[in-house]
């Protein structure tokens, strides 16, 4: 008796890519600088500089692009019995 082979498992497709991670946090605003001043010949305050208040912090980063589809399924094992 002859059997051939007409029976195959075949793997599934990939899963899909996971999503990209999240952006990184803004950076930190710079520091604010005190007001400079100093006392002229009549005893007077000048104000050289004001100063000024800290920078803002920076905004988030956007996300990372999704990855890549998963590779595909290894095929299925099928065995065959025959019964007499």
């Amino acid at each position: 008796a002859v059997l051939q082979r007409v029976i195959r498992g075949e793997g599934g497709a990939g899963g899909p890519g996971g999503r990209g991670g999240a952006g990184g946090a803004g950076g930190a605003g710079g520091p604010g600088r005190s007001q400079s001043t100093r006392l002229d010949s009549d005893g007077n305050t000048v104000v050289d500089d004001p100063g000024c208040s800290p920078g803002s912090s920076g905004s988030s980063g956007t996300s990372g692009a999704d990855g890549w589809a998963g590779a595909a399924g290894r095929p299925g094992r099928v065995s065959v019995t025959v019964v007499r």
